[in-house]
């Protein structure tokens, strides 16, 4: 999949205290490291939170992972953060995969600055969430996927490592019934109910405009509409930004 331009593919997912990245932080960071005629590689990290840091009840609840869980078996934020920065960055020919995956780059991307760690350059993004709004009516959540692309033996548990493991299915079935999602690599569709961080490279575009034109062709749409209130970048402007090493945070 990919392979004439990537040499890898990370699925990522993660589990959080919350849902807006400003006030809440990664309780659980997944990913599977997927190379050319190698074994997958699986790695999953818990990750302890401070004891004055806000968990939303829902997201606990949803999750099952308690304060005292990770206060056991977490580990130091920028230990995880630093493993999971050095494969991200190990080779430019890396893409990042995730589903609604402008969620968990706001966490991620937040996490790193906190880190002290950067952008190393401009990485791609594939978001099979946005991909899936063009195949299938709502709604769009993994276990619907997973539902649609009839998959065994994965489940949509919001256990991090599972989630990457039915992504990984459900991101292979898509490729392998509806063809290339080339077309879909660096466009991010967004809900708007949670804040979020947007990569200058990526381009954002609101899930309810599918209601007018496949997502994939968005950026055709704002440019040639005469209809549109605001323009992308107007948008974007509105929202922080991910920034490269070479950058200020």
């Amino acid at each position: 999949m990919f392979e004439d331009k990537y040499d890898r593919i990370i699925y990522f997912d993660t589990e959080t205290t919350g849902l807006s990245y400003k006030t809440n932080c990664i309780t659980e960071l997944a990913y599977a490291v997927v190379e050319k005629n190698k074994p997958i590689q699986y790695f999953d990290d818990y990750i302890k939170i401070n004891e004055n840091q806000s968990y939303e009840a829902k997201a606990e609840e949803i999750t099952g992972i308690t304060r005292e869980f990770l206060r056991l078996h977490g580990k130091n934020a920028t230990e995880v953060m630093s493993k999971f920065h050095k494969a991200m960055f190990e080779s430019p020919k890396t893409l990042m995969c995730a589903y609604n995956a402008a969620f968990d780059i706001s966490f991620i991307t937040n996490e790193f600055a906190r880190a002290n760690l950067h952008y190393n350059y401009q990485v791609d993004f594939l978001d099979p969430c946005t991909a899936y709004h063009d195949i299938a009516p709502s709604p769009h959540k993994l276990t619907n996927a997973i539902q649609f692309f009839n998959i065994e033996n994965v489940q949509n548990s919001h256990n991090a490592l599972d989630d990457v493991k039915a992504l990984l299915a459900v991101t292979e079935k898509m490729q392998q019934q509806y063809g290339n999602l080339n077309k879909y690599i660096n466009l991010m569709g967004y809900y708007g109910t949670f804040d979020q961080i947007e990569c200058p490279w990526i381009m954002y575009v609101p899930f309810s405009i599918k209601n007018k034109i496949p997502l994939y062709d968005a950026y055709n749409y704002y440019v040639s509409s005469q209809n549109v209130a605001r323009s992308i970048d107007e948008a974007t402007a509105e929202r922080p930004i991910c920034t490269t090493k070479t950058t200020s945070v």
